[in-house]
């Protein structure tokens, strides 16, 4: 029983670091996104609402 509850705090941790993980890499994308493609670009992408995505979903 204790190495199961053990276990399962690990996992339960990785999940979180995980979840922490794609947070920033999704934050980082954001922001090379909003660098690189300028604003011509990025107004047209928000017409289709991929720049919505950015500011919208949080996770």
């Amino acid at each position: 029983m204790k190495f199961y509850k053990i276990s399962e705090k690990i996992a339960t941790k990785k999940i979180k670091i995980k979840k922490i993980f794609y947070l920033i890499l999704f934050f980082f994308f954001c922001i090379i996104y909003n660098v690189v493609v300028g604003k011509t670009l990025s107004q047209f992408v928000t017409s289709l609402g991929g720049q919505k995505l950015c500011t919208v979903k949080q996770i």
